[in-house]
């Protein structure tokens, strides 16, 4: 696997000081046109060694995309860890620019190839659509991995895999150690910003009154409505919450 050394992967603009091609006017340094060298901010890199960077980006990706077919990408800083942990991040945000620029990868929060596609096999996609409806219609009681196990009727190892795969999609949340649905947490935010039009400003809840109302236990109303603190739909005062 390609890595690059901060030495050879570029330098400030400001260490070529008397360097033919840089002069400084004004406090800055001016670079003139040359060629077979790469400008990043005020980083210069050989063209041959950024050529490498790129080259090793797309061969990272495609060794990632092969190894994990489930996987929407590398993220980026594992990304950068991996090829140019010593170089200058701005070299590397370049070559990410660039390869993005010419339709070779999608840079996101991961970093994937332009030509990847998710493909599952018939078991995964009849597992992944089973778990989905069944965390879908449990709503804000949702089953727990032991009944999402039986109900699917798949090997463990691919029911984890789907379940890994609907997070990584956000279709399903983590909240504590619990799944819900994105559609029953959205919906759920919606209903609970709707007491403060109906009650204005004094809207409250207390656990309690949010198990009465949305139909759960202890078990599910604590996490939600420390869910909706963090969402900053509510704040809590006391025993209770304010809706924001």
């Amino acid at each position: 696997m390609l890595a690059i050394s901060a030495v050879r992967a570029g330098a400030a603009i400001a260490d070529h000081a008397g360097v033919t091609g840089l002069t400084r006017t004004g406090g800055a340094w001016i670079l003139e046109t040359r060629r077979g060298q790469v400008r990043a901010a005020d980083v210069l890199v050989s063209a041959a060694i950024f050529t490498r960077l790129t080259g090793g980006i797309v061969n990272a990706l495609t060794a990632h995309h092969k190894s994990q077919p489930l996987s929407a990408g590398m993220p980026r800083e594992e990304l950068r860890e991996q090829l140019f942990a010593r170089g200058h991040v701005a070299l590397f945000d370049r070559a990410l620019a660039d390869l993005s620029a010419a339709g070779t990868i999608f840079v996101r929060d991961r970093v994937a190839l332009a030509t990847y596609r998710l493909e599952l096999t018939p078991e995964e996609e009849r597992a992944r659509t089973a778990i989905e409806r069944a965390y879908r219609e449990g709503g804000l009681k949702p089953p727990d991995a032991a009944s999402i196990a039986a109900a699917v009727g798949s090997p463990a190892p691919v029911v984890d895999r789907m379940v890994k795969l609907l997070q990584r999609q956000k279709t399903l949340v983590k909240v504590d150690a619990l799944l819900f649905h994105d559609d029953a947490l959205k919906q759920l935010k919606a209903q609970v910003s709707a007491l403060k039009a109906a009650a204005g400003t004094g809207a409250r809840l207390d656990v309690g009154t949010f198990k009465e109302w949305f139909g759960v236990s202890r078990k599910f109303a604590i996490p939600l409505l420390e869910y909706l603190d963090r969402e900053r739909v509510t704040r809590r005062m006391g025993e209770s919450r304010i809706v924001i």
